[in-house]
């Protein structure tokens, strides 16, 4: 797999945190008026390019994507280039959203560690990873069991759900502002067993391959592609999975009966099609259009 050094970091806090893992106390009153609070330690090692492109990220991000204090209060963003040794005494690397640890009550870690090769080639990836987080943190204002330990009875963490609705912002994202596709270029390394097993790619704990989270992108641009065979234009199908679904407040005792009221069909039927019709797709098959603008699907 490309980009080891910070993947396994990264899976390993995501397996643990990302899902849930939130460190909310239960003295604390959201407000869904109150914007988030940002506290931002970028490190003096990365490049200047680099932090200016995050600035104009974030604040593209923040006028479409809004993040309120419903269930959390501050995020602390830490960033550093993988050459330099953890900076900051105890983050571990790698990219991820975590529960604010030592930093305070009511906040969540915003943790990237970016290789060193990435900003040598170009790689589309440091810029796409802050999407990808920052897409994780507005999970995290939609549904509260989003912030609650993965062990919690009733945590949310169905991982192509989460991990695939990221990957497929992310990837609108860079096609929108670089027009580059970087679904089609850079997440498209799906998986034999995602056609015969998809269950698999529910669970973050699972051996299954989903590298990139490939496969669990695929499993949201198959989603994307039945609701408009169902009669949802294109940023209604993609409305419903990024942010309606979340909104509903799936966890896992309840994501299946949520998913059967946000969708139309229950998840069993949607594996079955997984299973047949699209047995032998690829992302490059059923990656979004060129017209689709993130601005448009959150409009509503």
């Amino acid at each position: 797999m490309r980009y080891l050094k910070w993947l396994m970091p990264a899976l390993i806090s995501l397996m643990l945190i990302s899902c849930g893992g939130g460190s909310s106390s239960s003295n604390f009153t959201g407000s869904s008026t109150t914007p988030v609070i940002f506290t931002e330690q970028l490190h003096s090692e990365l490049p200047n390019a680099w932090v200016t492109e995050y600035n104009t990220i974030k604040t593209n991000l923040l006028s479409f994507l809004p993040l309120y204090q419903t269930f959390y209060k501050k995020i602390f963003v830490y960033a550093w280039q993988s050459d330099t040794p953890d900076p900051y005494p105890g983050v571990s690397g790698g990219s991820y959203i975590s529960g604010g640890g030592l930093d305070e009550e009511n906040s969540i870690r915003f943790v990237m560690e970016i290789t060193s090769d990435e900003f040598e080639n170009l790689h589309w990836h440091r810029y796409s990873v802050i999407v990808h987080e920052y897409f994780h943190t507005y999970q995290k204002t939609l549904n509260s069991h989003m912030n609650k330990a993965d062990d919690h009875a009733t945590s949310f963490k169905t991982k192509w759900l989460v991990e695939g609705a990221a990957v497929a912002v992310e990837g609108i994202y860079i096609k929108q502002n670089y027009g580059y596709d970087y679904i089609a270029n850079d997440k498209n390394d799906v998986s034999s067993e995602v056609y015969t097993t998809p269950e698999l790619y529910e669970d973050h704990n699972s051996s299954v391959d989903d590298r990139n989270y490939s496969s669990s992108v695929f499993l949201v641009l198959v989603l994307a592609t039945e609701l408009q065979i169902l009669g949802h234009t294109e940023i209604e199908a993609f409305r419903l999975i990024l942010r309606d679904y979340m909104a509903a407040s799936p966890n896992k005792l309840t994501w299946k009966t949520k998913f059967h009221e946000t969708f139309g069909m229950t998840v069993d039927d949607f594996y079955a099609k997984v299973k047949t019709t699209y047995r032998g797709s690829t992302n490059v098959n059923l990656v979004p259009t060129d017209a689709l603008k993130l601005e448009e699907i959150f409009s509503k």
